[in-house]
């Protein structure tokens, strides 16, 4: 039969193609499988069939459903009762559609009229189609279209009041759902894990039916904490001497949270990633994983972390090409490059003597009184960044030769942006000059201060003031001053450039492992989001092609014009998400990240942070209801290709901190003005070919470094046909040495000199084309730009002379003689292309203001007239006339194939503007024109004329985007268009091998999950004192213990029972049972009340539960015995104050756990109660007024094996041992800490937070409880 169907459909293909131009495309999708299309028009694209065959009836049917949402889901097209078989569209004043499913096939016919149709669907035999089905593809399908707008739910430390308000608004509005967190730390033990959290999120997105996606923090995951006592902590070694803390509230990742690079060896880490994306890719409504990366500009700081790890060393040795075998290899600090040698420099780490500063003065206190001893790397010192702010720190030194002490050095630290800072030093009583760069993006690693003879022989004093953070690392006073990049040093240079790459490379490597991971756990390929990964954009652009990932931009993108993120993945064809930084606080706000988010190409915008910001403030709630249409339209859209980039180095911005990259990328809004539609690339595009297939020409954004490799890129590129413009800042630097200028190779010229504005005037060549007003004449050479700060960021203008014979002179300083540096402009010929240098800034008169950089009008022309000169391609034509340079306008194009698009946005964060002209480039004159943007889609008045489309009398307001569609002319071969949008961005991603992913972490047998096979019961009265004996459980039901809405329990305030019976394993006998309740975090739980009960009595914890008080708990079971749980949730509210900022019910997970008996216990004594820093008294296990956290030491006693815990009746707390921060999970009593104890006759240091509630301790001033510890021998 399937032979006789497809002769016949052939026949009529054959005999409809008699009068047809004939089109095919081809695509293998993620979801839909392999499609072959084949579209055949007639009358000149009056009419069209196309069939899109797929690889089976399902195939089929999910390929027409995703074709039926996106024809329909944005613009005017209306499913239609046309009368004809399948399913009838209809575009008004354009054409209309038959859609039908024909066994493996999907046929879509196109007329210009129903009659058309009519005749069309009889001529193919359409009477046996089927109408598509709506909504059998795959969701995830829709992430960057039709569900490309979402908001967060609960998350970012943002607790809404009552959580079911936002949920109904998104379910109202179907925007999709961002839950958070979800942790791999809740895989609890080997194969166990707690997914109440993530099937809470995707009852309530089935509830609203809204897709939804979960924040997942791989930017510092949670290492599964049984680890540590399968594998001892630490798991990775830092530089000796160096303790990374920047945020003790930070370290719930115990010792190894600042340790990034140790996590691509953590098989156990990405199994767990593996094993939560298998299990939310079981949800059709699951849309995509969500990985928070969020590495800021810092990564030099990072490097001490693990610098001591021989992983690291090895990884190290391999990518610099030495040879661990035949020498030392190390991987080189901060502390290198700031001239640590201990032949010349005073070591100052060590004791110090501690005072708080809560009145913040501006000069060292005076005296002896209330200073106590701590060490400068002390991670208590935070302690005062949570409750008083800055700290003062002093020490005495002895100097023996003060000549050779001429400078201070101390090690900094940064987390998110956060940078560690000295406010203010005193040597003897004298200030001390700080030398040190803070800029926030091009800020030093090092902290310097000049010590202004200050230093006297013999005794000194020292004193900083800190700003609640320790000192991570050295300190030190030495003869070398301040350090930065390029030195005048090659070899050293070299170093801090190779080891700058590889620690981006080495952090990559996680980010990887992790990506890897979830595809693993995902096979069919959602998309895997990657939250800010500012260091290292340049690495993720190969990942995400390989791995079906995507970048997300976060804040900066929603603050001003900043395309240095999205546009580079625009141009490679790769989706780009983004986030703002803050919830928008009014409807301005809204409007302005919608509008750039949009404008910049974003497919998909994730609206952090809850729903209760959005819909609570009113202004931005009434924006969001007055303006639907702007946000359907988000992610319908895609960009035409310019042939115009921008050649933009992550390296050089964000990694090496050069800062004339910021001030010199012309995408920030010049090349917009000046008609332009504009993306962006890397040096590494241009060293790997890959520019050449984007560009015709490129501006350079001053990338003050090149290696050689990028350079012969750049002239492969123009020896291509390509135009390269260089900055008078391109190319001055190598990796090894500075202001050597070796991009001289590429241009044929020689810097001889370098001014500030240049010398006078310029004359331009009679012969020049660039800028064909300016032949002959002489104008002024001055060219200004100003930062976001108003700092004159301009550099310095070129005085060059040829290096080579076939350099072209475009102009020259009139005042400078031959041999002196005459040229200031030139171009040389490169094969079928050229480099033009551009060592004068006169084209260039801007500020960056507003959110953009604005040219002056005067010096607007050159720009333009350098454009036209290399016959640029314009999108619009406005002139900047009447308020119009910050009106950026270009022409995309929908997804659905349906329409052209013409976008403009008033990037103007200040001023409106009102009743002007714009005129856009367009190849076809437009049928119709509708604003998309606008309610209602309204009609929009054009003028077209010689291939330029004028709208006049439009009005926008600071920061408003319009768009207006016109159906394509070849709409009739939208299919084809959609297919080939649709391969852009699901292309088939290649197989990863078995080997290369981790294996599921299988469970060892030490712990039974309790998580199903609950008896529940709804409504009924509140038990007493215990749950009665005739509580009928046979009227309910056996669930899987979880929250209210995930079990099926629609009223959030109802009162629920629930009983499980289970036995002990009668193996642990000999070994310690306990009954664990973990929760993932201190907000999660058994809420808003509940209480538990054993065998008919309470359960030996704190109770009720609820409000945060009692997140995970444990107690002891007996081996064998038979045990009866009954829970009581009542979802009523205690109180008043008590939020509903969480669900009711149970979001955590009850398991058994067996441990072994130890083979022998010393209890730790000793203590002492510290109501300040360091400031301790004895400590009987009653402390009037509370304290701050108790401390011991003592030496390791002798024991029967290697192997030494610490353990506790109930939770362990937070401790802190030798240095080492852990923050141990809630449900943890026993921790190994075998290789953090001294062994050697040593003193152990312990402090500790004994608290067994929720809640952070590092919150509460004040503690007063307290347990037994003791350390136990393992075998």
């Amino acid at each position: 039969m399937n032979q006789i169907r497809f002769a016949v459909l052939l026949g009529m293909l054959i005999g409809f193609g008699a009068l047809a131009g004939e089109s095919r495309g081809a695509a293998d999708l993620r979801g839909l499988g392999k499609i072959e299309a084949l579209c055949r028009e007639s009358g000149g694209g009056k009419s069209s069939w196309t069939t899109l065959k797929t690889g089976s009836a399902e195939l089929a049917a999910a390929c027409g459903s995703k074709l039926l949402a996106d024809l329909t889901g944005f613009g005017d097209v209306k499913i239609w009762d046309g009368g004809l078989p399948g399913t009838n569209l209809k575009l008004d004043g354009t054409g209309c559609w038959l859609l039908g499913l024909d066994g493996d096939r999907v046929q879509v016919l196109f007329a210009r009229d129903p009659e058309g149709l009519g005749a069309l669907a009889k001529q193919a035999n359409a009477e046996n189609w089927k109408p598509v089905t709506p909504g059998v593809h795959p969701r995830w399908l829709d992430r960057f279209d039709n569900d490309a707008f979402a908001i967060g739910l609960l998350g970012w430390g943002k607790l809404p009041k009552d959580y079911r308000k936002g949920a109904d608004w998104l379910g109202e509005k179907q925007f999709n759902l961002i839950g958070d967190v979800l942790n791999p730390n809740i895989q609890l033990a080997p194969g166990v894990y707690d997914f109440s959290v993530a099937d809470w999120f995707a009852a309530l997105a089935k509830r609203h039916g809204t897709a939804y996606h979960i924040y997942q923090p791989w930017g510092n995951p949670g290492r599964p904490a049984w680890l540590w006592n399968r594998t001892p902590l630490p798991h990775v070694s830092a530089e000796p001497g160096f303790v990374s803390y920047p945020d003790l509230d930070y370290q719930k990742n115990a010792v190894c949270a600042a340790f990034d690079p140790v996590r691509p060896t953590d098989a156990a880490l990405a199994a767990s990633l593996r094993g939560i994306a298998a299990h939310n890719a079981e949800n059709p409504d699951f849309n995509n994983h969500f990985g928070g990366v969020e590495i800021g500009h810092n990564v030099m700081l990072a490097i001490p972390t693990y610098a001591g790890d021989p992983g690291a060393v090895a990884a190290y040795a391999a990518f610099t090409g030495r040879n661990p075998e035949r020498e030392k290899v190390e991987i080189p600090t901060m502390r290198t490059f700031a001239g640590w040698n201990p032949e010349t420099c005073l070591d100052l780490r060590g004791e110090w003597q501690l005072k708080a500063d809560p009145a913040g003065g501006k000069t060292p206190p005076d005296g002896d009184a209330g200073w106590s001893a701590i060490r400068s790397d002390d991670p208590l010192l935070l302690l005062y960044d949570y409750y008083s702010g800055s700290v003062w720190l002093k020490r005495n030194f002895h100097a023996a030769d003060p000549a050779k002490l001429n400078y201070l050095h101390i090690s900094r630290n940064a987390w998110h942006g956060r940078v560690s800072k000295v406010q203010a030093a005193f040597l003897n009583g004298k200030p001390l000059k700080d030398l040190t760069h803070d800029d926030p993006i091009t800020g030093d690693f090092d902290e310097c201060f000049e010590l202004g003879g200050a230093v006297r022989a013999g005794e000194n004093t020292i004193v900083l003031k800190l700003d609640g953070k320790p000192v991570p690392g050295y300190i030190f006073l030495g003869p070398k001053g301040r350090w930065s990049y390029p030195s005048d040093d090659p070899g050293l240079n070299r170093l801090y450039f190779d080891t700058i790459e590889f620690a981006s490379r080495y952090r990559m490597r996680g980010i990887e492992n992790w990506l890897k991971a979830t595809r693993g756990g995902d096979p069919q390929g959602r998309p895997q989001l990657l939250m800010a990964t500012w260091d290292f954009i340049d690495h993720t652009f190969d990942l995400c092609r390989k791995y079906g990932a995507t970048a997300q931009d976060t804040g900066q993108g929603g603050a001003c014009w900043a395309p240095w993120l999205a546009r580079y993945y625009v141009a490679r064809g790769l989706p780009i998400t983004c986030e703002p930084g803050n919830a928008p606080g009014s409807a301005w706000e809204m409007r302005k990240m919608m509008t750039l988010y949009m404008l910049l190409g974003n497919e998909g915008i994730n609206a952090l942070f809850d729903a209760e910001q959005y819909m609570g403030n009113e202004e931005v709630r009434r924006w969001i209801d007055a303006n639907p249409e702007v946000i359907r339209s988000a992610g319908k859209f895609e960009m035409n290709r310019p042939d115009l980039g921008v050649m933009r180095s992550v390296r050089n911005a964000s990694r090496l901190h050069f800062p004339a990259v910021w001030s010199w990328d012309v995408s920030r809004g010049e090349l917009q003005a000046a008609g332009r539609t504009v993306n962006l690339a890397d040096p590494s595009d241009f060293e790997k070919d890959r520019a050449g297939a984007w560009f015709d020409v490129v501006f350079d954004a001053a990338s003050e470094l090149l290696t050689d490799g990028e350079i012969a890129g750049i002239e492969r590129f123009c020896r291509n046909g390509g135009t390269f413009i260089a900055m008078h800042e391109t190319g001055k630097h190598s990796p090894e040495r500075g202001w050597s200028w070796p991009v001289s190779k590429l241009n044929g010229l020689r810097v001889v000199g370098r001014s500030r504005g240049g010398w006078g005037k310029l004359r331009f060549s009679k012969e020049q084309e660039l800028w064909p007003e300016l032949r002959g004449r002489e104008i002024d050479a001055w060219g200004v730009v100003y930062d976001w700060t108003g700092a004159d960021v301009t550099g310095s203008s070129l005085g060059m002379e040829p290096a080579a014979s076939d350099v072209e002179v475009i102009a020259e300083w009139a005042d400078r003689k031959p041999g002196e540096g005459r040229i200031a402009i030139a171009a040389r010929k490169i094969g079928k292309g050229r480099i033009i240098t551009l060592g004068s800034t006169f084209w260039r008169e801007a500020r960056d203001r507003s959110g953009r950089f604005e040219t002056d009008p005067a010096a607007r022309p050159y720009l333009a007239q350098l454009l036209d000169a290399l016959k640029v391609p314009r999108s619009s034509y406005n002139n900047g006339a009447n308020g119009t340079a910050d009106i950026f306008s270009e022409r995309w194009r929908s997804k659905n194939g349906l329409y052209d698009l013409y976008l403009a946005a008033k990037v103007n964060d200040k001023e409106g503007v009102r009743d002007v002209a714009l005129t856009f480039a367009a190849p076809d004159r437009p049928q119709t024109l509708r604003e998309v943007t606008a309610n209602g889609h309204p009609a929009t008045p054009f003028r077209y004329e010689g291939g330029k489309l004028t709208l006049a009398g439009l009005s926008f307001e600071p920061m408003q985007l319009r768009m207006f569609a016109a159906p394509r002319r070849d709409i009739a071969r939208a299919p084809l268009a959609w297919l080939k949008s649709l391969e852009q961005r699901w292309y088939r991603l290649p197989e990863i091998p078995a080997d290369e992913l981790p294996p599921p972490e299988v469970a060892d047998g030490n712990t039974v999950s309790l998580a199903d096979g609950w008896q529940m019961t709804v409504g009924g009265p509140v038990w007493g004192e215990a749950p009665p004996p005739d509580h009928d459980w046979k009227a309910g039901r056996t669930v899987k213990l979880g929250a209210y809405l995930t079990m099926g329990v629609p009223d959030e305030e109802a009162v629920t029972h629930f009983r499980r019976e289970f036995t002990v394993p009668a193996s642990w006998r000999g070994r310690r049972a306990s009954l664990v309740f973990a929760s993932q975090y201190w907000f999660y739980g058994i809420e808003p009340q509940g209480r538990l009960w054993v065998n008919g009595k309470p359960a030996p914890v704190e109770q009720p539960f609820g409000d945060r008080t009692n997140g995970c708990f444990m107690f002891d079971l007996t081996p064998g015995e038979k045990v009866v749980l009954e829970l009581e949730v009542n979802g009523a509210l205690r109180h008043k104050e008590q939020l509903r900022s969480r669900p009711s019910g149970v979001t955590g997970l009850f398991f058994l756990q067996s441990d072994p008996v130890p083979l022998k216990t010393v209890p730790v004594t000793g203590w002492r109660a510290a109501r300040e820093v360091n400031v301790l008294s004895p400590f009987d296990g009653k402390h009037p007024g509370g304290f701050l956290y108790l401390e011991t030491v003592f030496q390791t006693p002798s024991g029967p094996s290697r192997r030494i815990f610490l353990e506790a009746p109930g939770h362990l707390g937070w401790l802190m041992l030798n240095g080492h921060v852990i923050s141990t999970p809630g449900w943890m009593r026993r921790l190994d800490v075998s290789n953090l104890l001294r062994r050697d006759g040593g003193e152990n240091r312990l402090r500790w937070w004994p608290l067994l509630c929720k809640e952070k301790p590092l919150h509460n001033r004040q503690l007063s409880r307290t347990q037994p510890l003791w350390l136990a021998w393992h075998p």
